[in-house]
C-alpha cells in the first residue's frame, strides 16, 4: 500500500526552542506542554533537548560550553550541514531571537509530534485493515471488529490527550501522589468518601475496604455456587452509588447469559420473587406488579450490558475506553474468563490464552483507573476432597491468575453439596440405631448450614484473608448479609 502524505516537521521551531533555552534556561521551566526528547523530528535536537533538561534539573548550567562533548557524540549534526558540534551549539544560542517565545515553540513542536504519531498509527491501521486475514495477531473472523480492537487503546491516548499516542503518561512524582493519598484518607476518615465502590456486602466491604481503582478481583467457584448472582450483587450496589453520586457507569460483561435474563434475575432477587415462579410464568397479578414496579424502579441504574457472543478482552478494553470517554466509568465485570475469545497466536495453548487474559484485564483496571471483578471456573479438584471447601490451588490455569489478581474470593455452599449427596446410605455393618444415628447428624447438620454461603477471601493484596459467612437464597438468585437474613 503506497502512502503518499508527508509526515509535518519544523526543524526551525525546533532549533528556536533549544536555542532559547540554551541562552536562558530559565525557558525551561515555562514550557506549558509534556515535551520529550522522542517529540523532536531531528534525533540531535532531542538528544540536546534531553541533555539540557537534565543538566538544568540537575541545577548546573546547560549552554554550548557545557554540553560541547556531548553535541560532539551526535554523528547526525554533520547530516544539517551545520559543520562541527560546538559551532552549531553556540549558532543556535546566538541566533534565539526571544525566550519569551519559547512556550509557543515548544507547542509547535509538540503538535507536529502528536500529528506524526497519529498518522504513523493511521498507515499501520490501514495496513493492518487491509491484510488482516493474513495476519497472525487476528481471527480472520474477527475483521474490522479485531482490529478496531486492537488499535483502540492508543487511539484513545490521543483522546485522552497522550503526547505521542503510545499510552504512556509518564511518571509521577512521589510528592503529588502523596497529597492525593492524603486527600482520600482525610476524606474516609470523615465519612465523605469511602474507601472503594460497595460490593454491596456490609462485612466483605468491611474485609476489604470495597472495590478499588485499578484493582483485578477475581471470583471463583464452581457450577451453582452463585457467582453471577454475586457479581450482578456487586454491579447493582456499585451502579447505585454512581446513581447517588451522579458520576460514571458500570460495564457488565456477560458472555453466558443475554442483559435480559440478567434483568430478570435483578428483578427476581429484589422483588422476593422466586426465579422458577418467574421463568414458568407463575404469577398472580399482584406478583408481576411487584416485578415490573421493581425493575421499573431500578431502570435508571447506569449499567451498560455487553452480552455480544464472542468477547474477546480487546473488544472489552475497547467498549471500556468508549465508555469512559463517553459516560464515565466505574467498574468492569466480566463474567467468565474460561469462555473469554482469545487471540489466535495462542490458540492451543490454554495456560497462555488465560495467562494474556488476566494480565491484560489487570492492564486495563491500571489504564482506567477503575475495578475490575473477573469470574472464573474452579477445577474438579474441589469435588474429589473431602473438604469440599475451595483453595486458590483450585483455579483453572491458576499460576497466572493467581499472580495478576489483587483479591481473589472463593465461594461456597456447603448445603448444596448435602442436597446434592443425599443421605447417607446404610453402610453394611450398620445397626438401625447407628444408621439413625447418622441421618440424624446429617439432617441437623443439614439444617445448620441451609441457607449459608461462606465468601472466602483467599488472596487479598492489601489487607488480610478470612473467611465471611453470608445468607444465599438459591430461590431468588440473593447474596444478603447474615444479619439482616433474607426473604
Amino acid at each position: 500500500m503506497s502512502w503518499s502524505l508527508t509526515p509535518p516537521v519544523n526543524v526551525e521551531a525546533e532549533r528556536a526552542l533549544l536555542g532559547a533555552v540554551l541562552l536562558d534556561n530559565r525557558a525551561l521551566g515555562r514550557i506549558g506542554v509534556p515535551l520529550a526528547a522522542g517529540h523532536f523530528a531531528v534525533p540531535a535536537h532531542g538528544a540536546l533537548y534531553g541533555a539540557c533538561a537534565r543538566t538544568i534539573e540537575a541545577g548546573r548550567r546547560a549552554d554550548p560550553l557545557t554540553l560541547a562533548a556531548l553535541a560532539r557524540s551526535l554523528p547526525d549534526l554533520a547530516e544539517l550541514g551545520e559543520g562541527d558540534a560546538a559551532g552549531y551549539l553556540a549558532r543556535l544560542a546566538t541566533s534565539a531571537v526571544t525566550v519569551i517565545a519559547a512556550p509557543e515553540y515548544a507547542r509547535i513542536v509538540f503538535d507536529l509530534a502528536r500529528r506524526r504519531a497519529l498518522m504513523a498509527l493511521g498507515h499501520e491501521l490501514a495496513e493492518t485493515a487491509a491484510t488482516v486475514a493474513e495476519t497472525d495477531g487476528f481471527a480472520e473472523t474477527d475483521g474490522a471488529a479485531g482490529v478496531l480492537a486492537a488499535h483502540e487503546g492508543r487511539l484513545n491516548d490521543f483522546l485522552q490527550g497522550a503526547a505521542d499516542g503510545s499510552g504512556e503518561t509518564g511518571p509521577l512524582r512521589w510528592c503529588d501522589e502523596v497529597d492525593a493519598a492524603a486527600r482520600e484518607w482525610e476524606a474516609a476518615q470523615k465519612g465523605e468518601v469511602p474507601p472503594g465502590l460497595p460490593f454491596g456486602l456490609a462485612e466483605l466491604d468491611a474485609a476489604t475496604g470495597g472495590l478499588f481503582a485499578g484493582d483485578l478481583i477475581l471470583i471463583g467457584a464452581r457450577p451453582s455456587m452463585g457467582k453471577t448472582a454475586l457479581a450482578l450483587g456487586i454491579a447493582i450496589a456499585a451502579a447505585e452509588r454512581c446513581r447517588a453520586e451522579r458520576s460514571g457507569t458500570v460495564l457488565f460483561c456477560s458472555l453466558e447469559q443475554p442483559g435480559r435474563q440478567l434483568v430478570t434475575r435483578d428483578a427476581a432477587a429484589a422483588s422476593g420473587i422466586a426465579m422458577p415462579a418467574v421463568r414458568a410464568g407463575r404469577l398472580d397479578d399482584a406478583d408481576l406488579k411487584r416485578l415490573v414496579d421493581t425493575a421499573f424502579a431500578r431502570r435508571s441504574l447506569p449499567i451498560l450490558l455487553d452480552s455480544r457472543g464472542g468477547l474477546s478482552v480487546g473488544r472489552i478494553a475497547a467498549t471500556a475506553r468508549r465508555q469512559r470517554r463517553r459516560d464515565g466509568l466505574r467498574l468492569i465485570v466480566v463474567d467468565y474468563l474460561q469462555i473469554l475469545g482469545f487471540d489466535d497466536r495462542y490458540r492451543g495453548n490454554r495456560t497462555y490464552e488465560v495467562a494474556e487474559a488476566t494480565r491484560a484485564l489487570k492492564a486495563l483496571a491500571k489504564e482506567l483507573d477503575v475495578p475490575v471483578v473477573l469470574l472464573s471456573q474452579l477445577n474438579r479438584a474441589v469435588e474429589t476432597r473431602d473438604s469440599r471447601r475451595p483453595q486458590l490451588a483450585d483455579l483453572r490455569e491458576s499460576g497466572s491468575i493467581e499472580q495478576d489478581a489483587d483479591a481473589v474470593l472463593l465461594l461456597h455452599r456447603e448445603d448444596y453439596y448435602l442436597e446434592r449427596d443425599g443421605e447417607p446410605a446404610r453402610r453394611a455393618d450398620d445397626s438401625d440405631d447407628d444408621h439413625q444415628q447418622r441421618l440424624a447428624q446429617h439432617r441437623a447438620h443439614r439444617a445448620e448450614v441451609a441457607g449459608l454461603a461462606d465468601i472466602v477471601i483467599a488472596k487479598q493484596r492489601n489487607g488480610p484473608c478470612k473467611t465471611i459467612a453470608v445468607r444465599f437464597d438459591p430461590q431468588r438468585m440473593r447474596f444478603s448479609d447474615l444479619e439482616r437474613g433474607s426473604t
